[in-house]
């Protein structure tokens, strides 16, 4: 039997028998038919429910669509700065890897990578499917460029055509000695940006990748990432933690701290200053729930900007 079809009015009215409030009809037709009931309802309608078919008395479509924005809006800050540091794990990369590996070609040579044969070779499979792709596809790229001037694609061009999941791969395969290069600077760069001593070992680093990549995948898609829990948990590394402990190693506020691995300080600062904002705005909207269970639902803890603005205080006071 299909599913039955509710049309604006049903889907209006089946909210006010769940006990939703609705204030104005019509405005709640119109951004109901404009991003999908659905949407909207799936999994954000549980802040407000005392069970699924029940929403908590009081509660409005106001505050629903406004739990519902606040999800959009804090992906887009995600995904904005998620960007922002695969530009320094994709050169970091490329860098060290093309500095170790110096013959032509050299990431399709099974030995600068690890003794995984079907995964090394399903990654070399998926590496040249990218050359072709681009070299047949566009008239102009620099993919193009070298395959015609110099009949070889370098990896530091190679790398920016790469999808993040592939580039994660990519490191995981990786001779261990390569990856400890890659940790070490990594571990140089965060010291000298937020004042800090860290030991970064390369399976945190594939940790923080890999979930790094789930999220990237998640906010890409517009899939909800409210109550979204990571598959794995992440490696612990009390620098990245810091008096900010996360709860839950397997929660998206672990990854945004992670993300400080990736990111200068500045930017690091004005992404938590965008996601504060983000929440603030939230609140202003709120009268049946708090934004701190909203936001504690994928794992940031109450009063998380506060400490993260103590600790760089903290650093600026020790910093020479």
């Amino acid at each position: 039997m299909p599913l039955e079809f509710k049309n604006l009015d049903e889907q209006v009215a089946l909210l006010q028998s769940r006990g939703l409030n609705i204030k104005d009809l019509s405005i709640a037709k119109k951004l109901l038919l404009r991003s999908n009931y659905y949407d909207i309802v799936n999994g954000h309608a549980s802040f407000l429910q005392s069970n699924t078919n029940k929403y908590i008395e009081s509660s409005t479509f106001d505050e629903l669509y406004a739990i519902y924005m606040f999800d959009k809006n804090i992906k887009v800050t995600f995904f904005g700065y998620i960007e922002k540091s695969e530009s320094l794990i994709r050169t970091a990369i490329a860098y060290y890897f093309s500095k170790n590996h110096t013959e032509s070609w050299s990431y399709l040579h099974t030995n600068n990578f690890q003794d995984k044969p079907l995964k090394v070779i399903k990654l070399f499979s998926s590496l040249e499917k990218t050359i072709d792709f681009y070299n047949k596809k566009y008239l102009t790229n620099s993919i193009t460029h070298y395959m015609e001037k110099e009949k070889e694609v370098p990896l530091w061009v190679l790398v920016n055509f790469l999808e993040f999941g592939k580039l994660r791969n990519f490191y995981k395969l990786m001779l261990e000695r390569d990856k400890i290069e890659i940790a070490n600077y990594l571990s140089r760069t965060f010291s000298n940006e937020y004042n800090r001593e860290i030991n970064l070992l390369p399976g945190q680093i594939d940790s923080y990748l890999e979930n790094l990549n789930d999220i990237r995948n998640i906010v890409a898609h517009d899939n909800r990432l409210l109550k979204f829990k990571l598959k794995k948990r992440s490696k612990y590394n009390s620098s990245v933690s810091q008096n900010m402990e996360p709860q839950h190693l397997n929660s998206v506020f672990h990854v945004y701290l992670s993300m400080q691995l990736f990111l200068s300080k500045e930017q690091f600062l004005l992404f938590s200053r965008s996601l504060h904002k983000r929440e603030k705005d939230l609140k202003k909207h709120l009268s049946t729930c708090e934004s701190l269970t909203i936001l504690g639902s994928i794992g940031f803890p109450e009063n998380w900007f506060e400490l993260l603005t103590e600790t760089q205080d903290k650093q600026n006071l020790t910093t020479p």
